[in-house]
């Protein structure tokens, strides 16, 4: 039974980290092209947010963090390309706290679930 879960464990690993490579470095490629189906130009313009994006995620996702304190800053990036939607995923395993500031920064904090 252990190495059927040890298996699994490296199979969603394995998978992590092609995730990691496609947003982080094939973004721009015709495989990241594809897959995401953005236009050459959208991902030239989205390229750096998708990278950061995709190891944040990664990590959280991979519950490989147990706490992250995250400090948005209000500011437009290209086309106002949302970072962090999607999130309601990491909602079963993280308690998510957003707390906005009067200078308009918002903190996000990411705890991990007692189990």
């Amino acid at each position: 039974m252990a190495m059927i879960a040890n298996i699994v464990v490296a199979l969603v690993a394995a998978l992590h980290l092609y995730f990691l490579v496609l947003e982080m470095f094939l973004w721009t490629r015709p495989l990241g092209l594809k897959t995401f189906r953005n236009s050459p130009e959208k991902a030239a313009d989205s390229a750096v947010l998708a990278a950061n994006q995709g190891l944040y995620n990664g990590f959280l996702a991979a519950g490989l963090v147990d706490h992250m304190h995250l400090v948005q800053v209000p500011i437009v990036l290209g086309r106002g390309v949302r970072v962090w939607d999607g999130l309601e995923s990491l909602q079963e395993d993280y308690e998510i706290e957003a707390v906005s500031a009067p200078s308009g920064v918002t903190h996000i904090t990411f705890d991990r679930k007692a189990s």
